[in-house]
């Protein structure tokens, strides 16, 4: 299937795959399009058997630098499930099927996301942190040719692993979510983002906060000098330098802060995205913002209001499970920031700086170029081979004219229907039900409505907020965000918060109730609408909009002076 840009579009294997419209806006470089498949299908694949559930794994593969996914049940080689006899004999002569039944029977009893959870925080986080800390200290600028070859690799093999912990944590992040989600959706018959209410503030991660800021703020508290110089008018990387070098407590803790956030990059997951450290004027911004407000009693309201719902003989089961799902919820977007985030960022620094040595030479036309080779290219750049200059500045231009919109749906076919939840026998309904919330959540983009000036999406985070629309293509646009600001743009990943305290609402064309960008609208109390469709077509940069987050509505109040609908929609 070739499309009017002369690129053909076929399926990467066989059976339905399904582009990924959540999490990748724009063409992935040709260096992570190498790398991501492998380690995410090792890492979903070796957690999910200890649930029960009945899938052998996630494919995810590059088109055209875009994802497809394709989910393979256990039993069957593609995405399409056989009719209902052929299924019932699957669900009771297949081995694995027999032993994932067996572990489906107690799953919810074991509570298997515990030890997952106690693993990513006594285990994995400490020891990723750790290994990222050392190689991110590395001054790359001050490494010979072969040095800075050998610190790359180990750079890609940490990326590697990071994409793997990413993928082996996907469960026990979705799993006691998912479950309460089913049953507290049957017994109270409220709308799903209700129910998201009650989990606010269960995730620290999401509202950008973290132990090394709360530090630095503690310091700040006791330097008001510190803090005058933050807002003075220098020039954002002398007032960060400035604050980096501070003595005593201050400095330390600066530097402890900008350790952890400064090598995550800003959008997305690919290392042609500029990390926090690139962008001095955002971390300075994070670490002026207000605190959020402690709205633990607001909460606690919502809790009982719902629990009241709540059938009498159901209500012990209903703490239950609410209880796990806000101890495990900060894994959702931990499991990004700390792994394959901030890996991504720490190759981005020695690639960057391969790069300008190739600069020099007159082998690039831009140090950025660098990031439309392959690994392997850019090993073969070092060795004066490779692709000419020419062939990766055409390369460049290819990948940024080309966006998820203009991709095919579905590639192989349309996927075949999901069997219903009474084919299944009791002891697998259960893990069914929850498998079928969490596609759901993650994938459903709502339905886009569009009538005069407004337009409807998908309500993930109430509340009513007039303000400038800024639409953001892309990382380099992010220092266009002012304080109250209506965010809008395709998607968010979890390494937008560093900007994210800047936001009066959020507003996606992508995203359904379990997206990044409908997670840390409803943690930072904004309201937000997602899955909107058009909203960065039909919205001008800097129109007045009012975003109403309870009916899902975007309403665009007065455009921009001298400024169109559609040259502002074409400058995005």
């Amino acid at each position: 299937m070739a499309d009017g840009s002369g690129l053909t579009w076929e399926a990467p294997g066989k059976g339905t795959w399904e582009l990924d419209l959540a999490h990748v806006p724009r063409p992935l470089t040709p260096y992570l399009c190498e790398l991501y498949s492998e380690p995410s299908g090792r890492g979903f694949r070796e957690s999910i058997p200890k649930y029960g559930v009945l899938l052998q794994g996630l494919d995810i593969r590059t088109v055209n630098g875009l994802f497809y996914s394709q989910a393979i049940p256990v039993g069957g080689g593609g995405s399409k499930l056989p009719p209902k006899l052929l299924f019932k004999l699957a669900v009771a002569l297949h081995p694995e099927i027999r032993k994932r039944r067996k572990v489906a029977k107690t799953a919810f009893e074991d509570k298997p996301w515990r030890d997952d959870l106690r693993m990513w925080q006594q285990e994995v986080k400490p020891q990723i942190r750790e290994v990222q800390a050392r190689l991110a200290a590395v001054d790359v600028a001050r490494l010979d040719e072969d040095q800075l070859l050998a610190h790359l690799e180990a750079c890609r093999q940490s990326h590697t692993q990071m994409i793997y912990w990413h993928h082996y944590f996907d469960i026990a992040a979705l799993a006691p979510l998912a479950d309460f989600l089913a049953h507290a959706k049957e017994w109270t018959n409220q709308p799903l983002a209700d129910l998201f209410k009650l989990l606010k503030g269960s995730s620290r991660a999401s509202a950008g906060s973290n132990e090394e800021l709360d530090r630095l703020l503690a310091a700040l508290e006791r330097r008001p000098d510190a803090i005058d110089a933050l807002r003075s008018s220098a020039p954002p990387e002398d007032r960060l330098r400035d604050l980096l070098a501070a003595d005593g407590e201050l400095g330390e803790a600066a530097r402890a802060y900008l350790e952890l956030v400064g090598p995550r990059v800003v959008d997305g997951y690919d290392i042609d995205s500029p990390t926090v450290a690139e962008m001095p004027q955002l971390v300075i911004d994070g670490i002026l913002a207000k605190p959020q407000q402690d709205e633990g009693s607001v909460v606690e309201g919502h809790i009982a209001e719902m629990e009241a719902r709540v059938p009498p003989e159901h209500r012990a089961l209903f703490s239950q499970l609410l209880a796990d799902t806000r101890m495990t919820y900060g894994l959702r977007d931990e499991r990004g920031l700390y792994t394959d985030i901030t890996a991504a960022g720490i190759v981005r620094k020695a690639v960057l700086e391969l790069g300008s040595r190739l600069l020099e030479r007159g082998r690039l036309e831009a140090a950025n170029d660098i990031f439309e080779a392959s690994y392997g290219e850019m090993k073969d750049l070092v060795a004066a081979a490779g692709p000419t200059k020419d062939e990766l500045a055409r390369r460049r231009t290819s990948r940024a004219g080309l966006r998820v919109e203009q991709a095919p749906p579905y590639l192989g076919g349309e996927p075949g229907p999901i069997p219903p939840a009474e084919w299944f026998p009791d002891d697998l309904q259960r893990i069914f039900k929850a498998q079928t919330v969490v596609l759901d959540l993650l994938y459903d983009q709502g339905s886009t409505i569009k009538g005069g000036s407004t337009i409807k999406g998908l309500a993930v985070s109430g509340g009513i907020y007039e303000g400038t629309a800024r639409l953001i293509d892309g990382p380099n646009e992010l220092h266009r965000l002012e304080q109250g600001d209506v965010l809008v743009t395709r998607s968010t990943s979890a390494a937008f918060n560093i900007c994210l305290h800047l936001l009066g609402a959020m507003v996606t064309d992508r995203g359904g109730l379990l997206s990044h960008s409908a997670i840390v609208a409803r943690e930072y109390g904004i309201p937000g609408v997602v899955g909107c469709g058009v909203a960065t077509s039909e919205i001008p940069d800097g129109a007045r909009v009012r975003v109403d987050g309870d009916r899902g509505e975007i309403t665009v109040l007065s455009a921009p002076a001298g400024s169109g609908r559609k040259e502002a929609a074409a400058a995005v």
